[in-house]
């Protein structure tokens, strides 16, 4: 076994049994992560599960190396109750987006155990890597371009790096907060199984930063219960979609950000005729299109008695 490896086991190996919060960071002595990290390989899991297996509640670890898919799979599995799972990892080290969370996936057979069953924050930050050396190399995981994930509690998700991923469809019946980041290859976010009048989706924050999704998909969504919508660096997006978006849910809007979207800015596009933003309170605009103008700002947001905080920058274009 590597040095990593055999530290992050004499670690694992000595905590006493029964605990309920693990943070796993291996580090050097300036505090940044090592660079070819720890096989976290089937035979810790099944240690780590039986002396840990009833108690843990959150777990977080930086800096590993997945020796084969199943670890994953297996820990998750034996950690019936697991709430917290954070990860952090780099592509070159065998963390792919893609393979994570359909190992974590709960099957929706339930007769089937594995998965996550009972996970409420899932936070996956997946980086690329500097060229390391053909001896410290392992074979990544693959990420297909379609993901499907499944898990009946989970309130909050955080995908940072999502590698080749282009498609990802969620059945997250409780999901709260959702944020994207750098995810260039992702074109395509969707719920299953909710429904505007019967089942409607409960997201209420919503963070895109850095993502190419198509502005079809954006349409697609529809957030009734969405307070808090933050979007950046999205250089696809339109206002008509846009709009289609923030509109299905101008009755439960508080916080709109939009910043570097240099598509953004045609405001009456944004509206479709209802009392839109009515509960809106926060506005920030940063970087809008050409087409921003004034007087279509004000239609738009006129009479929002709740609005205490607006920000405009580097309106270039700025009309009227």
């Amino acid at each position: 076994a590597s040095a990593p490896t055999a530290l992050a086991s004499k670690v694992m190996n000595a905590l006493p049994r029964g605990i309920a919060t693990l943070k796993l960071s291996l580090c050097d002595r300036d505090g940044n992560a090592l660079r070819y990290g720890c096989v976290l390989g089937s035979e810790h899991a099944t240690r780590f599960i039986q002396r840990h297996g009833p108690s843990m509640q959150e777990l977080e670890l930086k800096s590993i190396r997945i020796d084969k898919a199943p670890s994953l799979q297996d820990l998750c599995t034996g950690l019936s109750e697991l709430r917290v799972l954070k990860i952090f990892g780099r592509r070159d080290l065998g963390i792919a987006t893609a393979a994570v969370l359909r190992e974590i996936s709960t099957p929706l057979d339930r007769n089937v155990s594995a998965g996550c069953p009972n996970l409420e924050v899932l936070q996956l930050c997946i980086t690329d890597s500097v060229v390391v050396t053909r001896e410290h190399t392992t074979d990544s995981i693959d990420d297909d371009d379609d993901v499907a994930f499944h898990s009946p509690y989970l309130k909050r998700l955080w995908l940072e790096g999502c590698g080749n991923v282009e498609k990802l469809e969620l059945k997250t019946p409780c999901i709260e907060r959702l944020t994207i980041i750098e995810c260039d290859s992702l074109a395509h976010i969707g719920f299953v199984d909710f429904d505007s009048l019967t089942n409607p989706n409960p997201l209420q924050r919503l963070r895109l930063h850095g993502t190419s999704v198509s502005p079809y998909s954006i349409a697609s969504l529809k957030l009734p219960n969405l307070q808090n919508l933050d979007v950046e660096g999205m250089p696809h997006i339109e206002d008509w979609e846009f709009g289609s978006m923030v509109d299905a849910a101008s009755h439960s809007l508080t916080e709109l950000r939009v910043r570097q979207c240099r598509s953004l800015g045609a405001f009456s596009q944004w509206y479709r005729g209802t009392a839109s933003f009515h509960p809106l309170s926060v506005l920030e605009l940063s970087r809008p299109s050409s087409s921003f103008n004034i007087p279509s700002f004000q239609i738009l947001f006129d009479n929002k008695r709740r609005l205490r905080d607006v920000a405009i920058h580097d309106a270039s274009g700025l009309q009227g």
